[in-house]
């Protein structure tokens, strides 16, 4: 597939699925990278290759445009973001595929740890602090009440 073919192909999988400056963008963002590659060496088919079917790089566009718009129902990019910070562009294999960036669930739990041991710690440590102030009024309330049940 040459690289027209290949933009082609990229164009007319994005229309109607998303607004025509995001379709501009991409194409263009994408003429250039290849432009880049080869520039740098590589085959025009080779990079194509690289890049996949342009069906699939669309529809990764189309989603990272939805995500981006906070709206995974929606059709098209809805504002100026690109989507491009979502995706991950490691110069081979892993060329616009797009990765959620999520927080690993057992980091979020030892979050969640640290925090009520530092609450507890607080906690503990403003009672040793007043435990001096507050026992011996507390000892001499529980006296009081001792001799006004005996009296």
């Amino acid at each position: 597939m040459s690289r027209q073919e290949f933009l082609n192909a990229l164009q007319g999988a994005l229309t109607g699925r998303v607004n025509a400056s995001q379709i501009a963008e991409n194409i263009n963002y994408y003429d250039d990278y290849i432009s880049t590659q080869v520039r740098m060496g590589r085959s025009e088919e080779e990079v194509i290759a690289e890049l996949g079917s342009p069906r699939l790089l669309a529809k990764s566009i189309v989603e990272a445009s939805r995500h981006a718009d906070g709206n995974d129902a929606g059709s098209g990019y809805g504002n100026e973001q690109s989507g491009y910070e979502n995706m991950d562009y490691d110069g081979v294999s892993g060329y616009g595929k797009v990765h959620k960036r999520r927080i690993p669930a057992w980091l979020i739990v030892v979050l969640v740890i640290l925090a009520l041991l530092a609450i507890l710690s607080m906690v503990f440590s403003a009672f040793v602090f007043l435990a001096p102030v507050l026992l011996p009024i507390l000892f001499v309330v529980i006296v009081m009440k001792i001799m006004e049940r005996s009296s």
